[in-house]
């Protein structure tokens, strides 16, 4: 259990950028409560002052704006999928797909877009693909 719950060293490594990139997307109330990693106390300052200063911080979230105006730029429309062939079941599991893609009933057009703003806050974002268990085991490489 222990090897579960271990973090990798990279997540590790970038787990607080990531936090504040995270921060200054949002904005709002999220980065007021978190000001003081933020403005730092200044020399000689009374805790009362920079208590008043953590109260009235202001932040004009312009990288949230450009983020969300670029992904609702590109994902305007959405993407029209076309199936060709006659089988039916392949027909119905793409459909099932891109309506629910997650099991959590989010569109696959949506879980891009979430996936680029995530991407674009942090730099990089991660799909895990789970394929369902196979019948038997694997007769060759190729399976």
């Amino acid at each position: 259990m222990r090897e579960i719950d271990q973090e990798h060293p990279d997540y590790q490594a970038r787990k607080a950028m990531w936090r504040k990139y995270r921060q200054l997307y949002i904005g709002g109330e999220e980065l007021r409560a978190n000001a003081s990693e933020y403005l730092e106390k200044r020399q000689k300052e009374a805790a009362d002052v920079y208590h008043e200063r953590l109260d009235r911080v202001f932040y004009e979230n312009y990288a949230g704006s450009i983020v969300d105006w670029y992904s609702s730029t590109l994902f305007r429309r959405e993407p029209h999928l076309t199936l060709d062939g006659t089988n039916t079941a392949g027909r119905q599991f793409f459909i099932e797909l891109t309506e629910d893609c997650d099991l959590k009933g989010t569109s696959i057009s949506d879980f891009f877009r979430r996936r680029l703003v995530e991407t674009l806050v942090a730099g990089v974002s991660y799909i895990v693909v789970d394929f369902p268990r196979s019948g038997g085991p694997c007769r060759s490489r190729a399976e």
